[in-house]
């Protein structure tokens, strides 16, 4: 092995680490869209996921991310608290993150 991989291994170990000491969690969740005419459930691909907190009175945008074709999202590295997830631009959701490792957020339905 490299040198240079040796050392960016170390970072990536080093950074792991940090955000595990600090107690951070890793978000996993899904989005999944219904049919308004046929009921049918299917994955929300494409849809904006974005993570806010508010501090010191203002609304602060944390993390973005957009769902997979399977309608899965991750945001990783989160510290515990309370936030809000927006989701596609319009739907509201708090949250309350644990200090664990992954944290399995409730799938959301939206109605199309």
């Amino acid at each position: 092995m490299s040198s240079l991989m040796l050392r960016r291994l170390g970072v990536a170990l080093g950074a792991a680490l940090f955000a595990a000491a600090a107690g951070a969690t890793d978000l996993r969740g899904k989005v999944e869209g219904t049919h308004s005419y046929t009921s049918r459930a299917f994955p929300a691909r494409g849809v904006s996921v974005v993570l806010y907190q508010k501090r010191s009175g203002q609304w602060q945008r944390l993390h973005r991310t957009v769902t997979g074709p399977d309608g899965m999202y991750y945001l990783r590295n989160v510290a515990p608290g309370e936030y809000w997830l927006r989701v596609d631009r319009r739907h509201d959701y708090r949250i309350n993150v644990r200090p664990q490792g992954v944290q399995d957020i409730q799938p959301i339905q939206l109605r199309y």
